[in-house]
């Protein structure tokens, strides 16, 4: 039998049509053209998936600039990429 989590995975990925995107992940805005990073994300019972989309622009700390959510169908991945490790900012001196 299979698990509740693997039935909705199944259930998601074929109600919105589209690969879930990982975090790390540099995707461009389908709508704007915008690029940036994944660097949350949020699944809701009854709404579509969600991502933390975070602006390419880095300020004056290091840190980057801002950062909004979205519905996950609006963005194409450029480039998967793998959860940053904890503490990471991109200017820390952690090793991935």
């Amino acid at each position: 039998m299979k698990s509740v989590e693997s039935l909705h995975a199944n259930l998601s990925a074929s109600r919105y049509n589209f690969e879930m995107i990982t975090l790390g992940s540099k995707v461009r805005d389908r709508i704007s053209g915008t690029k940036g990073m994944v660097i949350g994300r949020a699944e809701y019972l009854y709404g579509s998936p969600q991502i933390l989309f975070g602006y390419t622009e880095i300020d004056s700390n290091g840190k980057i600039s801002s950062s909004d959510w979205f519905d996950e169908a609006r963005f194409e991945v450029i480039e998967d990429g793998n959860r940053p490790p904890l503490g990471f900012t991109p200017n820390s001196s952690a090793k991935a």
